[in-house]
């Protein structure tokens, strides 16, 4: 893998994140906005943490600088990773002799916020491990407009600077999927070579984030797959069940560098597949290309999973169908927009998706490729760059 070379955002992108959501703002009649879950506080702020029963929270007024509430025991982290946040409230435990959310009402009153409108991504902290706390509205005194939508429509669009890391991202999960592919052989277990195949990949991803520097954020690898008949459950857990002359295996691998996620799968085979077995792959696989060939600007992601849907309808696998075609994926592993007959999002460049439609024959096995892309102005990007063709994905007993 090369190195790394990724530097972490600058202010001016989350400058221009805030900037957006002000406008949004500005159109909700809001003059605040309380953001509380972890991946919005990241996309706003670029502060990575992870979310315990210690709330953390970003405030963005309308007018004016933004702020954080944070507790004593990510202070200095947060000192170090969003220098340029100036305006903090540093509690000093949870639940404490004065409870988190009183402290974020005396950091909306510094930031003049104090009895004005205000939205928030939920209405108070949540349940997180054991929390247990006021609304957002019952400290503060005010109506909370829940709208976790004035952020989440601005992460449908990766800016320039998030697809740089996707890119990376798409990177480490290839690495990651060819050791795991090298690793497979018969008599061994699903759980001993993901285990054996992650830890090789880790390692190295490890020495290129220290080479390159703290990006911030997540970053980390991902490599599993499961074997046999099993595979026909979309989401089987691993087991220990040694592989067999026969198998088809699906496999499910992640990349992540600096919070971003990947997503590459791929149905392989232990020793030369059967007759059925290949024409499960081929309808596969046709109908990922067909999804390929249909997104780009201004197509509906409905289309996209009724175009792929009737493909596979009209060539008689109706039977074998468990899920919808795709997903967005950026800071989660799922986010919106959908490729499903339900969501009627317009696909726009700088999208990010994956693409997997998947048959599964039960007694069998089930048959999906994953790839990510990203919408462009032509059509799409492959994230990842891994082979799709069958011959590339026998595994010689």
């Amino acid at each position: 893998m090369a190195e790394i070379s990724l530097q972490p955002f600058d202010k001016q992108e989350f400058e221009q994140r805030h900037d957006a959501i002000r406008r949004r703002m500005e159109e909700r009649g809001l003059e605040g906005f309380v953001t509380f879950a972890a991946q919005r506080v990241y996309y706003t702020s670029g502060f990575a943490h992870v979310q315990t029963e210690r709330p953390v929270a970003f405030v963005l007024p309308l007018d004016g600088e933004p702020g954080m509430l944070a507790p004593a025991l990510e202070a200095e982290h947060l000192e170090a990773r969003v220098p340029w946040l100036q305006k903090r409230r540093i509690y000093d435990e949870y639940p404490g002799r004065r409870h988190p959310m009183l402290h974020l009402a005396d950091l909306l009153e510094e930031l003049g916020l104090s009895g004005k409108r205000l939205g928030a991504d939920n209405d108070g902290y949540g349940d997180h491990m054991g929390y247990r706390g006021p609304t957002l509205s019952a400290v503060t005194g005010a109506q909370v407009t829940v709208a976790r939508e004035l952020i989440d429509d601005l992460r449908l669009v990766k800016t320039p600077a998030e697809q740089a890391r996707l890119r990376a991202s798409g990177q480490w999960a290839d690495a990651a999927h060819r050791v795991l592919q090298d690793e497979i052989r018969g008599g061994a277990t699903e759980v001993g070579i993901s285990q054996r195949a992650e830890r090789q990949v880790s390692d190295r991803l490890f020495e290129a984030m220290t080479e390159s520097g703290h990006l911030g954020g997540a970053a980390k690898v991902h490599a599993s797959f499961r074997a046999g008949p099993r595979t026909a459950m979309a989401h089987a857990m691993m087991g220990n069940r040694p592989l067999t002359a026969g198998d088809n295996l699906v496999s499910y691998c992640l990349g992540n560098v600096a919070g971003y996620y990947v997503e590459l799968e791929r149905t392989m085979f232990l020793g030369a597949p059967s007759p059925r077995q290949r024409e499960l792959f081929d309808v596969m696989q046709r109908a990922q290309a067909l999804a390929f060939e249909t997104i780009g600007p201004g197509v509906r992601c409905a289309e996209v999973e009724d175009r792929v849907r009737s493909f596979l309808v009209q060539c008689g696998y109706e039977a074998l169908l468990r899920h919808h075609t795709g997903h967005g994926l950026g800071l989660e592993i799922h986010e919106a927009p959908f490729l499903d007959i339900g969501d009627d999002t317009v696909l726009q460049p700088g999208m990010c998706l994956s693409v997997e439609p998947g048959l599964y024959e039960p007694g069998l096995g089930g048959f999906r490729h994953s790839d990510t892309v990203l919408v462009t102005e032509e059509g799409v990007e492959i994230l990842s760059d891994y082979p799709r063709d069958i011959e590339a994905l026998i595994i010689e007993l």
